[in-house]
């Protein structure tokens, strides 16, 4: 899709080198931009509070859930039929144990809580009018890209200046987007 319009809807401004037009947008207020809109149109609910820890608990239900609730209100006001929401393997909790489409949920971090909370707010939004709307949602283990500055940046740049500790056994799923 070349061609296709790509609005960024952020309070961070970054128009990713000139490919989208930057809107200032926070999700935790109403959602209310003046963008083109087709039927054929994605919204990419990537909005979080994310590093944990570094944020007062608030943080993340104000950030998490209040913006699911505001993206898919925003989606269906104006009948955007697709959406692609990405959560995080948070909502599994802290465990060891391999992880499938079946496993319950616990999570135990106010992160992992409020991602859960926004899977299941996205889903009531798909569940309104199942045969017309599409919910994709993705629980990466770790997100790391340009930009990003956070823990997989972190553990580059202390291996670059030899802080690293060696981690004998480590097993990763990584997805870059």
């Amino acid at each position: 899709y070349p061609v296709t319009p790509i609005y960024n809807l952020d309070i961070v401004e970054n128009s990713h080198e000139g490919k989208s037009t930057y809107i200032n947008c926070d999700v935790r207020s109403d959602i209310n931009v003046d963008v083109p809109i087709t039927s054929e149109d994605v919204i990419f609910n990537f909005a979080a509070v994310h590093r944990t820890p570094g944020h007062p608990d608030q943080a993340y239900f104000e950030t998490n859930i209040r913006g699911a609730e505001n993206v898919c209100a925003f989606a269906e006001k104006l009948g955007i039929k697709k959406i692609v929401f990405t959560s995080s393997i948070a909502p599994y909790g802290a465990a060891e144990d391999l992880k499938t489409e079946d496993t319950l949920p616990t999570p135990n971090t106010p992160y992992g809580i409020s991602k859960l909370v926004a899977e299941k707010i996205h889903t009531v939004w798909q569940a309104k009018k199942p045969n017309e709307r599409q919910l994709t949602i993705v629980r990466p283990g770790v997100v790391f890209g340009k930009g990003e500055n956070g823990n997989f940046t972190r553990i580059g740049v202390s291996a670059a200046v030899n802080s690293f500790i060696r981690v004998v056994k480590i097993r990763l799923r990584l997805v870059f987007m």
